[in-house]
């Protein structure tokens, strides 16, 4: 019976999630034609409604790192379709996500995306990439925005590990010449894992890294950027993560937790239970937004 509640729970929010997307999808594509003032209203109350829909309760620490008066460039793992709204809920102004060009082709959603201000961009033309980029950053009509979110796996995660970076992020920090800025989400897959169609309520983590200052765009920088920003990343999920991976997972891995930091790119967020969380299995992708 309680397995019977737990799925039952699980679909309701489920649907939602979806009923949320539709409802205040629909507001801004009517309000789009007439003006972009709305657009980051509706857009945080899609991103509250989703969440509490969902169940899941968010936290965040580190947002004492960010100047509100400074653009960023923000890498993050990719855990969710839940990474969105929980990162659109907790940020003092709204971000600007990068999309894969091929979610432009979907009904509904493609519009939404355009009338928010996604940036969605092929992968394989890194020029047309940037040039879209830079276009995005003098967009005034953009909104009150905090900068770009990457995030730089590319993909979700099915494992809970994160994966190497692709290097569109530091490459639009070095040619915009603004910081990057680690950040880290945690218990998102296990509320909602990629190919899943019921949504499990618990918690949900985001910690915000220390600026990484960039320096002259060369292939040596570029090279550094993506090691520094990469381990940083990985040092603040270590911090807030929920699971553990287990013993099969880990054969012929390092047993090191925590990554040293290098170049600066020393993170700083708040003590939050760290190690105190469950300990299980792990359960089962964009530059951009799934």
């Amino acid at each position: 019976m309680r397995h019977f509640l737990r799925v039952l729970r699980g679909a309701i929010a489920f649907v939602g999630f979806l009923a949320s997307l539709l409802i205040f999808g629909g507001g801004i594509l009517l309000t789009h034609p007439f003006t972009r003032r709305w657009h980051t209203q509706l857009f945080r109350a899609w991103a509250a409604g989703t969440v509490w829909s969902s169940g899941v309760e968010v936290s965040l620490t580190g947002a004492e790192n960010l100047d509100p008066s400074q653009q960023y460039i923000f890498v993050c793992n990719h855990q969710s379709l839940l990474d969105v709204p929980v990162i659109t809920k907790l940020f003092p102004s709204r971000p600007r996500f990068v999309a894969k060009s091929s979610l432009e082709k979907l009904p509904f959603f493609s519009s939404v995306m355009r009338s928010l201000g996604t940036i969605a961009i092929d992968r394989k033309n890194h020029q047309a990439a940037i040039e879209k980029l830079l276009a995005a950053r003098a967009d005034k009509d953009g909104g009150d925005t905090s900068g770009i979110v990457f995030f730089a796996e590319g993909t979700r995660t099915t494992d809970g590990e994160i994966g190497p970076f692709k290097k569109g992020a530091v490459m639009t920090a070095l040619s915009l010449q603004v910081p990057i800025v680690p950040m880290a989400i945690s218990g998102a897959m296990e509320a909602f894992p990629k190919g899943g169609l019921a949504l499990t309520p618990g918690p949900v983590r985001l910690a915000i890294g220390k600026p990484i200052p960039v320096g002259e765009n060369t292939p040596e920088e570029k090279e550094r950027l993506l090691r520094v920003s990469r381990d940083a990343v990985v040092a603040l999920y270590e911090q807030i993560r929920l699971t553990r991976p287990s013993a099969p997972a880990m054969a012929g891995k390092s047993m090191s937790a925590v990554p040293q930091l290098q170049d600066g790119a020393a993170v700083r967020i708040a003590d939050q239970e760290s190690g105190k969380g469950r300990e299980e299995t792990a359960m089962p992708e964009c530059e951009g937004v799934k």
